[in-house]
């Protein structure tokens, strides 16, 4: 957290990105595949101010499972990043613009759903909802010259939609509110390290039937050791998330205490190798575990990953990335894309 916002820059350059993504899961033998390509614009506007948009097409399928595709809501956003003495502090709105797909028939909702499963991390778990916006404030303040401390928090508007056909009516789903803090701590000019934590406080959901959940609050505890040995570069990270019952009412007599989104550990190490002075890959090795929830039952999982870029020249690189993933559930994902810097 304190490292980015401390390096965030006052004039980026414009950035477009994109890349073609194929991801495809088995779990207790049922298979999930997705094909997606995400695109993502950067245009600074000034000193200090940054617009930027992204939004994904894409197409999932799968056994015994409906076919849904189309292109996910635009992701808008806008930054102005200002120096204060030492400290940097960045605002920020972002917004959440209806474009795609966001009333389903019934098989589309079963397809969803399964995408929406946060352990298979599919590029795009859902594809339209309602109308978002939220402020957020971050800033890092330098302690030391070796010493950051990062502050921020932010908050999010969630419009209602009718994500079912024929269902029960609109869904409004409860505003968010996200409070971070982190520091970083320079060794020497080789060594560091990361510390950030995340709580997250979501508000009740409401459904036309009067029915109403609220989803189970969230804290998130993150470190990460970064050492350059030479031109390559490791970094070790350590990173749990603790999630809380979410509890299902109808006008207010509560129905069930239900476990919907798991706790989750994850153990990641990456080395960047620089092979050439245009050429460079990640190795990367993942593991993942996820507590049992309501609908699933525990995953581990361990992704292998090979992430080779080049850079054809100072304006245009070209990314791929190929990654194996096997445990309680198994599977592969491969991309090709490309990122052009004006």
């Amino acid at each position: 957290l304190a490292a980015p916002a401390a390096a965030q820059s006052l004039a980026p350059r414009p950035s477009f990105s994109m890349m073609g993504l194929y991801q495809r899961y088995t779990l207790d033998g049922t298979t999930l595949a997705e094909a997606s390509m995400p695109i993502h614009l950067v245009v600074p506007l000034g000193t200090g101010f940054v617009a930027s948009l992204a939004t994904t097409p894409a197409l999932a399928s799968g056994e015994a499972v409906a076919d849904l595709g189309g292109v996910t809501d635009v992701q808008a956003g806008l930054s102005y990043t200002i120096e204060l003495g030492n400290a940097r502090m960045a605002l920020s709105l972002r917004s959440n613009v209806p474009s795609g797909k966001s009333t389903l028939n019934a098989e589309e909702f079963s397809t969803a759903w399964q995408l929406s499963q946060s352990f298979y991390e599919f590029q795009v778990p859902g594809f339209g909802q309602g109308f978002n916006i939220g402020p957020g404030l971050l800033g890092a303040f330098p302690i030391t010259e070796d010493f950051v401390i990062g502050l921020g928090v932010s908050y999010q508007y969630r419009g209602a939609y009718t994500p079912v056909e024929g269902g029960l009516g609109a869904y409004d789903p409860g505003d968010e509110f996200f409070f971070v803090g982190g520091l970083d701590y320079r060794f020497n000019p080789q060594t560091s390290v990361s510390l950030d934590l995340t709580y997250t406080l979501y508000g009740t959901d409401e459904l036309a039937d009067g029915r109403t959940f609220e989803a189970g609050n969230k804290l998130t505890a993150a470190v990460q050791l970064r050492r350059l040995f030479g031109f390559h570069e490791g970094r070790l990270a350590l990173r749990y998330r603790a999630a809380t019952t979410s509890n299902l009412a109808v006008d207010g007599v509560l129905l069930d205490e239900l476990q919907t989104v798991p706790s989750r550990g994850d153990l990641r190490a990456a080395v960047m190798l620089r092979l050439a002075p245009d050429v460079s890959a990640e190795l990367l090795l993942h593991g993942r575990y996820y507590d049992a929830t309501a609908d699933f039952d525990r995953q581990t999982v361990l992704d292998i990953g090979l992430s080779p870029h080049y850079e054809v020249n100072d304006q245009l690189t070209v990314r791929s990335r190929f990654v194996y993933t096997t445990g309680t559930f198994g599977g592969l994902e491969g991309g090709l894309g490309l990122a052009v810097r004006l």
